[in-house]
């Protein structure tokens, strides 16, 4: 059985996993996140009002119903399991953890209180745990709150604009190569500086970045993963 370890369960990490449950049905697919809920930039990223975007969780929801697919939340890498504890365990890891703050546009009055990234306030409407605590200044808002939140911060939060944490620099650099920003790099085929390691979605690049595109890098890594899977099991049959 081919085992198989995705950090992170937002729309990159569930499409990985989908399709790697139909590529190589002998397999094991256990989905890590830190959050306890799965499903990432699409439950808390995207503006509730854009309802078709985020019923695209009803397909995710059945690729988690899948019998070789098993959902582990409130997982943090580099704290409750190692990357030496991985790669013991599983054939392939693929990172798809996201990019969980807001890049920096490195203007005049952005670190002021009350100046909030749209990535913050989609999760603190969304009902991210770890952005319930954010203060907006209710009273700077006009009568019309809906108005005051799409004229400040953007009609269409579903564009992720965002950075990787320290946090998520920190385990990277004990695996793979990172860039000076911490994202992890990989090639066009998601494959990062290790064999066997992929990365994919907002981790490997900065750049404005969409659910279709994420979606996208996870089935490339998908892809290239299964053909990893291949060449080992070819090798393998060569050796006996």
């Amino acid at each position: 059985m081919v085992h198989i370890a995705i950090i992170g369960s937002g729309p990159s990490g569930c499409y990985v996993a989908d399709i790697l449950a139909k590529k190589i049905p002998d397999s094991q697919i256990d989905l890590f996140d830190k959050l306890p809920t799965p499903f990432g930039l699409v439950r808390a990223g995207v503006a509730p009002d854009h309802l078709h975007t985020k019923n695209i969780t009803r397909q995710f929801e059945r690729i988690l119903s899948r019998e070789n697919i098993r959902f582990a939340g409130n997982i943090n890498l580099g704290t409750d399991i190692s990357y030496a504890e991985l790669k013991q365990h599983y054939h392939i890891i693929v990172i798809a953890s996201g990019a969980p703050l807001d890049n920096k546009l490195n203007i005049e009055g952005e670190s002021l209180n009350g100046v909030y990234g749209a990535g913050e306030i989609s999760r603190w409407y969304n009902g991210h745990p770890e952005f319930a605590g954010l203060q907006i200044p209710y009273e700077a808002a006009p009568d019309n709150v809906s108005e005051f939140f799409r004229t400040g911060f953007g009609s269409n939060l579903s564009v992720n604009i965002s950075a990787p944490s320290t946090e998520t620099t920190s385990y990277n650099l004990s695996f793979a190569r990172t860039n000076e920003e911490g994202y992890i790099p990989s090639n066009e085929n998601m494959e990062t500086s290790v064999p066997g390691v992929y990365s994919a979605g907002d981790i490997r690049v900065k750049d404005l970045r969409q659910i279709v595109t994420a979606t996208g890098d996870g089935s490339i890594a998908a892809e290239q993963a299964q053909k990893f899977v291949e060449e080992i099991n070819e090798k393998t049959k060569v050796a006996k």
